[in-house]
């Protein structure tokens, strides 16, 4: 093969090299391009995503202020007639005064949130955390707040709301187990998990919990986690007490509740108390749980 031949031949192999190596680079061009793209339209969907939730969290919470704003301060009672929890007329001396709504004595400071929604049962709230929501029950359907706003909108943040076994009325229930979503922002009962911390719970040791007949303060005694179990488990279920409808059953919940607390509350309750029990998911297992229990002082 002559010179001239030979340098064609590497002219050619070069060529052949280069082009190839044009067409691999242009191969990892499109390709990043492609990943680029799937990035920014990732991004962009993830950044929707965010902005739609908060928007509706933000318009959640503006709704739920709105229903706060029905409340009659008890100051501002005006001069209509007003009842005693009895039905008695109610006197200047009374403390807490009552308006009859379809037959019921309803607290004066509920009574425009009860016309508003006859599901609206109570008020719960604690001081210096984003917990100040209306609460709901729907017996019929147990769950039909757990994507719904006070109106009945869908909503993701829904509404906190009682257990449809328990009763508020008349025999109130030795323990009213109250639901609410752990929301990311920390509204609804996004902030009940900070009870794993004893510093937190001796700052936010107690609990409002008015029902549309009476008031009520109560005190925390226990916060863990919990699960929810298999209909087999025959351990301890925080969700199968709601009245003591066997001796022993409340004494065995408390200390059940409070072996399970990760620091001592200094106090508990007995045959005869009232209850509360708070519940909110927790991811440390799959259909994880956070509880609170409180127990009525006042």
């Amino acid at each position: 093969m002559s010179k001239e031949e030979k340098e064609t031949k590497k002219n050619n192999s070069k060529k052949k090299g280069e082009s190839a190596k044009s067409k691999k680079n242009r191969k990892v061009s499109r390709l990043l391009d492609v990943l680029l793209v799937v990035f920014i339209l990732t991004f962009l969907g993830s950044a929707g995503y965010l902005a739609y939730y908060f928007y509706t969290i933000n318009k959640s919470e503006q709704g739920f202020s709105d229903i706060a704003d029905l409340k009659v301060d008890d100051e501002t009672i005006g001069d209509q007639q007003y009842f005693k929890k009895n039905g008695e007329v109610a006197t200047d001396e009374d403390e807490d005064k009552y308006v009859e709504v379809d037959g019921k004595y309803i607290l004066a400071k509920y009574s425009e949130i009860y016309k508003k929604n006859k599901d609206f049962i109570g008020w719960i709230s604690i001081p210096d955390t984003p917990i100040d929501y209306p609460v709901m029950q729907t017996k019929e359907d147990p769950e039909h707040y757990l994507r719904r706003d006070f109106d009945g909108n869908y909503s993701i943040s829904g509404t906190i709301f009682i257990d449809e076994r328990a009763n508020i009325e008349d025999e109130v229930s030795d323990n009213i187990i109250i639901y609410g979503h752990h929301m990311k922002s920390g509204t609804m009962f996004g902030s009940i998990q900070k009870y794993e911390d004893e510093a937190y719970f001796n700052k936010h040791k107690y609990i409002y919990f008015d029902t549309i007949y009476e008031r009520g303060t109560y005190e925390v005694i226990a916060a863990f986690k919990t699960q929810i179990y298999s209909d087999d488990y025959d351990g301890f279920v925080v969700y199968n007490f709601v009245d003591e409808n066997e001796e022993g059953q409340m004494l065995s919940y408390i200390s059940s509740c409070q072996s399970l607390t990760p620091y001592d509350t200094r106090n508990t309750a007995g045959v005869g108390d009232k209850l509360i029990t708070l519940s909110t998911c927790s991811y440390h297992v799959d259909n994880g749980r956070y509880v609170v229990v409180a127990k009525k002082i006042d």
